[in-house]
C-alpha cells in the first residue's frame, strides 16, 4: 500500500514538474506580444503628440514607468533586463539595439526605426509560438514518462 502512494505521488510530482515547464514556455510570447503592442502604442503616442520618449514610454509596462530625469535608453535596458531569465539572447539583442538608435532623428526616421523593430521582433514572436508548440508537448509527456516507468519499477 505504501508503494502505491509512493509511486502515485512520484507519477503526481513529474506531471506537475513538466507542466510547471511547458508553462514557463508561454512566458516568451506573452512578453514579446506585449513590447510589440508597446511600440504600437508608443509610435501612435510619438506621431501625434511629438512628446519625448520619456512621455511617449510613459504607460506603466510591468510595473516599469520611464522618467523624465534618466536618459531613455539607460531606463530601456534596466526595463527590459528584468526579462533576462525569459527572453532568449536575440531577443535581448534586439530589444536592447532598439533602444539605442531612437530618439536620436526627426520623427519620421523614427516611425521607420519602430516599424523596423516591429517587424524583428514579429519575427521573434513567431520564434517563439513554435518553439511554444514545438517543446510544450515534450516537456508534458517526458516527465510523466520518467513519472511512470520509476512508478512501475516500485510496484
Amino acid at each position: 500500500m505504501i508503494r502505491t502512494v509512493f509511486a502515485l505521488s512520484i507519477l503526481a510530482a513529474c506531471v506537475l514538474f513538466g507542466y510547471h515547464f511547458a508553462s514557463k514556455l508561454s512566458e516568451r510570447p506573452r512578453i514579446i506580444s506585449a513590447y510589440l503592442s508597446l511600440l504600437d502604442a508608443a509610435a501612435s503616442r510619438m506621431q501625434y503628440t511629438h512628446d519625448d520618449l520619456s512621455a511617449v514610454f510613459s504607460e506603466n509596462f510591468a510595473g516599469y514607468s520611464f522618467r523624465h530625469d534618466c536618459a531613455f535608453s539607460d531606463q530601456w535596458m534596466e526595463m527590459i533586463t528584468r526579462y533576462n531569465s525569459v527572453l532568449k539572447d536575440d531577443d535581448f539583442q534586439v530589444l536592447g539595439e532598439f533602444a539605442r538608435g531612437l530618439g536620436a532623428s526627426d520623427l519620421e526616421s523614427q516611425m521607420k526605426h519602430i516599424s523596423l523593430y516591429k517587424t524583428l521582433l514579429t519575427e521573434r514572436l513567431e520564434d517563439a509560438k513554435r518553439e511554444q508548440e514545438n517543446k510544450a508537448n515534450l516537456y508534458r509527456i517526458l516527465p510523466f514518462s520518467v513519472g511512470l516507468t520509476l512508478a512501475i519499477l516500485l510496484l
